[in-house]
């Protein structure tokens, strides 16, 4: 008596339409309606269907990657954003990331061109050279997206902790690196804030 063999999932489905008619010499009860089809004439073709915004292939499983390109944005808007952040308060690479791509209507940004390192705190207007009245544009107010300090261009991670813990954050050290305690409830809220200032953003 023929048996059928155990073939992985997917693939016994196929099996099981492509050999019924020859193992139903042997075992009638195996027999297939194919609508008067030709038992190798199977036209099934795998279904994309709709996961939760994701086409899936449902023979194979694999999800479809989809592309996205960031837009250009300059880095002085970014720069013009962080001289916003007052003393006290913090932000984001993440939550200026998310306040850009709404303003620009994107789903990434990328930044270009130079980057300002000075502000007038009085004014909040930037400038690339020092001038009367400018102080450097505070990059440390911003941290990663898990609340931990940066270290960029204008700041080392060691002046960006000391210049924090003087505006009264709790810097504590996480690992190899350090980071603010209760970050998120020191969140400046971008949109409210520079609305509240008249700033046009």
């Amino acid at each position: 008596m023929t048996k059928l063999l155990n073939f992985p999932l997917g693939a016994s489905t196929w099996c099981k339409v492509l050999l019924a008619p020859l193992l139903a010499v042997d075992n009638p009860s195996l027999s297939v309606d194919n609508g008067n089809k030709s038992p190798l004439s199977v036209d099934a073709k795998p279904q994309l269907v709709d996961n939760g915004g994701k086409e899936v292939d449902t023979m194979t499983q694999y999800y479809i990657p989809q592309t996205v390109f960031p837009t250009h944005v300059p880095a002085v808007e970014y720069a013009a954003l962080v001289a916003q952040i007052p003393e006290g308060s913090i932000s984001t690479s993440k939550e200026i990331e998310q306040f850009l791509c709404h303003r620009h209507g994107a789903e990434a940004v990328e930044y270009d061109g130079p980057l300002p390192k000075f502000y007038d705190p009085s004014t909040r207007e930037i400038s690339f050279l020092p001038e009367e009245g400018t102080e450097p544009i505070p990059f440390y107010r911003v941290l990663s997206e898990r609340g931990f300090v940066r270290e960029t261009r204008s700041y080392s991670r060691e002046t960006a902790v000391e210049m924090l813990r003087g505006e009264g954050h709790d810097v504590v050290q996480s690992g190899q690196g350090y980071r603010v305690e209760d970050y998120r409830e020191k969140l400046v809220d971008l949109r409210g804030a520079f609305e509240a200032e008249g700033t046009v953003l």
